[in-house]
């Protein structure tokens, strides 16, 4: 069991550093050959649409083939495109690339949480669900400094040359060191994703990714320029706002896995959104530095409460890990979709007020609906 969350969380982790280390390389790369604004918007959007179409088709793979294999290959599909990005030099092979990248991603997290879920009994299973969204955390947070140092010391391939490297290795030690688990890799049965989207426990868990990862849709692009405006923060300041709120969210996702493990999912979860409907539109009425500063750690925390529980949740209302865990990060595809696309309509016809106030108004309810039904 333990090196098995050791590797799913190394997986995890190098995942969400490599989609880090994109974002201070690859538009600098693309203004390099003369890239439309436009183009490198497809480039950035290839991630999330692959990630969701190949979700559910992966989820059952995972089914088919088991877990050991899956993030094995997915381990490989990641090395082949940081490979592929250390040679890009035209928008083709940079969408192909990215493409890659959200395929790979996919694989990871299906085949590391059904691993995990066949391994951790239900009343620990929090806990060591939480160690694994924590590791996605730290590399998120790793990953953009990481590739920009890299890139300035050795150019513009080296940080993708390294993550290949390492990505290949852990791929290797994955067919070598893991054990397959024996409730994996033995099929489906009969409508595995119908019975899912029946079930009120899965809807519920699907329904929070979906309304979570669109909030955090609708700050990541148009809170800094907000705060620019409002307060005069420079890219700096945001960005490192924006890094504390995302090691708030690693320090306290254990925590509160632990706690849906002792008081329920559904009770963590509904508190969770609470504390989003609350801190939302607290963004609306900062008036310093410092007070910007304590509501994005607090933002980190009510983003992390319902995932802790959502995640834990679905794989007990679903019996199939795999199935589950796909139809989680199909929730979370789309959410990470639709949240920068609602954002921006609304914002071309008002202010940030129209987008965080009904959002904080939709977690209220979700959060409410959550706590009238205490089961789990």
């Amino acid at each position: 069991m333990k090196r098995a969350l050791f590797l799913a969380c190394v997986a995890v982790f190098l995942d969400a550093a490599g989609y880090g280390i994109v974002i201070p390389t690859v538009p600098l790369r693309a203004s390099e050959f003369h890239l439309s604004p436009t183009l490198l918007g497809l480039v950035f959007a290839a991630y999330p649409l692959v990630h969701l179409l190949v979700t559910l088709p992966l989820g059952i793979l995972c089914e088919r083939m088991g877990r050991k294999s899956l993030l094995g290959l997915g381990m490989i599909a990641l090395a082949l495109s940081s490979l592929s990005f250390s040679l890009s030099s035209s928008f083709v092979q940079l969408f192909l690339s990215r493409s890659i990248q959200g395929m790979a991603a996919a694989s990871i997290w299906i085949a590391s949480l059904a691993l995990l879920t066949d391994l951790t009994p239900s009343s620990r299973r929090g806990r060591t669900l939480g160690w694994v969204t924590a590791s996605m955390g730290l590399g998120a947070i790793a990953g953009p400094p990481f590739g920009g140092w890299l890139a300035e010391v050795g150019g513009y391939s080296r940080p993708f040359e390294v993550w290949a490297l390492l990505s290949l290795l852990l791929g290797i030690l994955s067919f070598l060191l893991l054990r397959e688990p024996p409730s994996s890799g033995l099929g489906l049965g009969s409508s595995p994703f119908l019975k899912g989207v029946r079930n009120p426990d899965a809807v519920l868990s699907c329904s929070v990714a979906l309304l979570v990862w669109m909030g955090f849709g609708f700050l990541e692009p148009f809170a800094p320029p907000y705060l620019s405006s409002h307060l005069g923060l420079g890219q700096g300041e945001i960005g490192t706002m924006f890094g504390l709120a995302a090691l708030s969210l690693v320090i306290s996702r254990p925590l509160f896995g632990f706690a849906s493990d002792r008081f329920g999912r559904r009770r963590v979860i509904g508190w969770g959104l609470l504390l989003c409907a609350v801190s939302f539109p607290t963004v609306l009425f900062v008036n310093s530095p410092l007070q910007a500063t304590a509501t994005f750690c607090l933002l980190g925390l009510a983003i992390g409460a319902p995932l802790s529980s959502a995640l834990p949740l679905i794989t007990e209302a679903v019996p199939e890990a795999g199935v589950a865990s796909a139809l989680f990060l199909m929730a979370y595809s789309v959410g990470h979709v639709v949240g920068p696309l609602v954002g921006g309509a609304v914002l071309s016809r008002g202010n940030f007020a129209f987008l965080l106030f009904p959002y904080s108004l939709l977690s209220l309810v979700l959060g409410v609906l959550s706590l009238s039904d205490l089961r789990r």
